[in-house]
């Protein structure tokens, strides 16, 4: 209808307005608004005359093939009707049987129902099959070639206007929109066309060289297609005055600092065109990829968070970013400023215009935001794999200038954190929280999602250089911090400022100062904290092992080593009574302690666990699944062994020196037996003599450890002490062929009692960790009133009479011995 009008404005005449109809009506409407509309009038009648001829041979090549499915579709109409009017005369014939032939029918029957019935059955089911293939065959053959000249349109037409592949010459509104209603066309059928495909794919895989030989055809319009549509993108990008400019000029400096974003200002028609294009462009890759999937089911991919259009507003930011960066060379600072500050400045207009857009394309889980920066911080990370990292590396290598060379890889280092953390804030500003929190009291973040610190997972050979520097730089650290003496200083609390049983009742109350830590120990941690969080923006989690194996981890035993050696040097004799000379010995234990206590939380973090099960499934072979232990746990090892060793040292010494101070005492084994007796008991009520030295001392060496061992490894101690000398006083004195008078019993009962009480400020019941010199003291009282007939008694007896008066800890052999001693 709209080529009659036409036909006749040639002749001069022009149709009435009620011959024309309403459709007709409102396209000519749409198309001449103004009075200067009339000049496009030639144009858009050689379009429609250029439409009208497509269509029409659209129509005769339906028309053929449509001729070709009805004449196949009569041959097999014929076949079936043939072999029904065989049925037909075949049930005839079965009618016409005699009566008596009941074996002939039966056989009739038989031959029907076995033979002839699935054969009618598998030629209709064959038929239907072959109905179906026609007709897919027809749908299929109809869109890939609408799909094709679409393509041949859109072709021919860039030739007739001698639109160039590159941008030098815009093309004109009319033909943009033309071309993205054609590109909207393609993506339609497109969608249509493997929706079908990937049914028959599931359902019909005998079809598989139908679907291929349109997988050949379509993938032929596709080679053409995507670059095409690009090349439209970045017209309609440019006709949007994509990309804007960079930096500011002199002009713009004392008003804003943040750089225009055309994105955030377009509007009207130029606002819908993009939209339009950005809409297909979403689809369009989408049915690629889903297209590819197809192809290769035993490896799916997904958009990965990125887009065509995303990633042509990012290439043109690119190139001329770039020109700014060749700038800067000597200057990374200004660099990653520039990076980060277009990152910032256009992601809220991209998100507010293209978010939309991409819940309307039903683009699931996906967000403008993340693409966005996600592109550009791989932008930015392809520059600096490419032109600084490359440069700091070969300085290094080649030991030019060495300690500036570690200095600017460094600092290199730490705009990468810092700009992988910014960006992490524009990703989810409700995620990155401040960092200068007390690193004893937190475990490691998390690894960023989008990390510039990938470029390491390419170049294993700048990860060992960055170790390494990294290494050099925390021992320089760690023997400077050595080397003064205030780091090795303890802060104390002395009398009422530090309450023993309170805090001994309450570990979880303790603080550095309770734990006695010195600085030094605070200040290695603080390396290994700074190490461990500058590896965290690493994307593979066995690299962040490696990383902290290689430089923490080594810092760590390195300070382990240099406690061994400062103990080592020290000369414990056992002739020594002052404990002042082991203050290197304490100083050492509270600093490992420290340090097993921070890395014990630190492992009870989240990611140092996922760290070691990463670990564990990279290292043991396959088929084992164990994951028990600590990332640290052979640093945990180190610092255990040594604490337990000096303890052992310590309390080996007042051990000595106990028996150094009390050998007079225990060796005069008569004492017990001659101390006279008198009428007024009450005169044994005073300690020993020669024992009080021995207490003296043992009671100030205690109350040294008390005010500087760090209370953990003092309560070790204190009760290791206890038990040694229960041991050592029991095998002496009760089982040490000793003779007891009354009097003597009484003695001993007073001087260990007196021994009990130096244990007092540190337990209410002090006896209870000397239970066999306390049971020693029951017995030899219970003895004087009533045990004198315990030897005759069987091991039985013996034992249930020695519990029954409470002496647990002392056999019945024991008990004998001490009996036999006594009198």
């Amino acid at each position: 209808m709209l080529g009659k009008p036409m036909i006749q404005m040639e002749d001069g005449v022009v149709p009435l307005p009620a011959e024309v109809s309403p459709a007709s009506k409102t396209f000519l409407d749409s198309k001449f608004v103004i009075q200067g509309d009339l000049a496009k009038a030639s144009a858009l009648a050689i379009r429609l005359e250029n439409d009208c001829l497509g269509f029409e041979r659209d129509i005769l090549d339906l028309r053929r093939k449509l001729a070709a499915a009805i004449s196949s579709w009569n041959s097999h109409s014929l076949k079936l009707g043939l072999l029904l009017c065989d049925v037909n005369a075949n049930l005839n014939d079965f009618d016409g049987c005699p009566d008596g032939t009941d074996d002939a029918k039966l056989g009739r029957i038989q031959n029907i129902l076995v033979v002839e019935l699935p054969l009618l059955a598998e030629q209709i089911r064959r038929i239907d099959a072959i109905q179906i293939y026609a007709e897919t065959t027809l749908k299929l053959e109809a869109l890939v070639g609408d799909l094709e000249d679409t393509l041949r349109l859109i072709l021919t037409k860039r030739c007739m206007n001698r639109i160039p592949m590159n941008l030098a010459n815009a093309a004109s509104p009319d033909d943009i929109d033309w071309k993205l209603e054609k590109l909207h066309s393609s993506v339609d059928i497109l969608s249509k066309i493997e929706d079908i495909v990937c049914q028959l794919a599931e359902t019909r895989p005998q079809w598989a060289n139908l679907v291929r030989a349109v997988d050949l055809r379509v993938d032929k319009v596709l080679a053409v297609l995507r670059p095409q549509s690009i090349v439209d993108h970045r017209v309609i990008l440019a006709e949007l005055g994509w990309p804007p400019p960079l930096v500011t000029t002199n002009s713009d400096r004392g008003r804003n600092c943040d750089l225009l974003n055309p994105l955030a200002v377009v509007d009207g028609i130029t606002k819908e065109r993009y939209s339009k294009n950005f809409l297909s462009l979403c689809v369009f890759q989408q049915l690629t990829v889903k297209r590819q999937n197809r192809f290769d089911n035993s490896c799916p991919k997904s958009l990965d968070h990125r887009l065509w259009t995303i990633d042509e507003l990012v290439s043109p930011i690119a190139s001329r970013a770039e020109q700014h960066f060749l700038k800067w060379t000597d200057e990374p600072d200004f660099i990653f400023a520039l990076a980060y500050k277009i990152t910032r400045d256009f992601v809220d207009g991209i998100e507010e215009l293209l978010q939309p857009l991409i819940d309307k394309a039903r683009l699931l889980a996906f967000s403008a935001r993340e693409a966005w920066i996600r592109t550009m911080a791989d932008m930015f990370s392809s520059y600096v794999k490419k032109h600084m990292m490359p440069v700091l590396a070969s300085k290094y290598q080649v030991g030019s200038e060495i300690i500036e060379v570690k200095t600017s890889f460094l600092h290199m280092i730490d705009l990468m954190i810092s700009f992988d953390k910014k960006i992490q804030a524009l990703l989810d500003p409700m995620v990155l929280k401040p960092f200068e929190t007390a690193w004893e009291n937190t475990v490691p973040p998390m690894s960023f999602i989008i990390s510039i610190m990938s470029i390491f997972s390419d170049h294993t050979d700048w990860f060992h250089v960055w170790m390494e520097i990294e290494l050099n730089d925390a021992e320089e650290k760690l023997n400077t911090g050595m080397k003064e003496e205030s780091a090795w200083l303890i802060n104390v609390k002395h009398g009422d400022d530090l309450d023993i049983k309170k805090v001994f009742e309450s570990p979880d109350c303790w603080t550095r100062e309770e734990n006695k830590t010195p600085k030094i120990a605070s200040a290695v941690m603080g390396i290994m904290w700074s190490i461990i969080q500058r590896c965290q923006s690493l994307p593979i989690m066995t690299m962040q092992v490696q990383f902290i194996r290689s430089t923490a981890s080594q810092i760590l035993l390195q300070f382990v080593d240099v406690l061994w050696q400062q103990c080592e040097e020290l000369e414990i004799s056992d002739a020594m009574v002052d404990c002042s000379g082991l203050i290197k010995v304490v100083q050492s234990i509270n600093a490992a302690r420290y340090c097993e206590t921070v890395l014990e939380t630190w492992c009870d973090g989240i990611h140092f666990l996922e760290m070691r099960v990463a670990e564990v499934l990279r290292d043991r072979p396959k088929g084992t699944s164990d994951s028990h232990g600590c990332i640290f746990e052979h640093e945990l090892d180190e610092l255990k062994t040594f604490e337990t060793e000096w303890l052992a040292e310590i309390m080996a010494f007042l051990l000595r020196q106990f028996d150094y101070l009390s050998c007079g005492y225990f060796r005069r084994k008569d004492q017990w037996e001659h101390v006279e007796e008198t009428d007024d008991t009450d005169q044994v009520s005073t300690l020993s003599a020669a024992f009080l030295a021995t207490l003296d001392a043992l009671q100030m060496g205690l109350a040294y450890f008390c005010t500087n061992l760090n209370l953990k490894d003092f309560v070790d101690l204190w009760r290791s002490v206890a038990n040694g000398l229960d041991h050592f006083i029991f095998s002496n004195i009760p089982l040490g062929n000793v003779k007891f008078s009354s009097l003597g019993v009484k003695q001993f009962g007073v001087d260990m009692k007196a021994l009990f009480c130096i244990f007092k400020p540190y337990c209410d019941r002090p006896e209870a960790f000397f239970p066999c010199t306390n049971d020693s003291i029951r017995l030899l009282s219970m003895l004087e009133q009533e045990a004198k007939h315990i030897e005759v008694l069987a091991d039985r007896e013996k034992r249930e009479y020695l519990r029954s008066h409470g002496v647990t800890h002392i056999s019945a052999a024991q008990a004998c011995k001490i009996l036999r001693n006594r009198y």
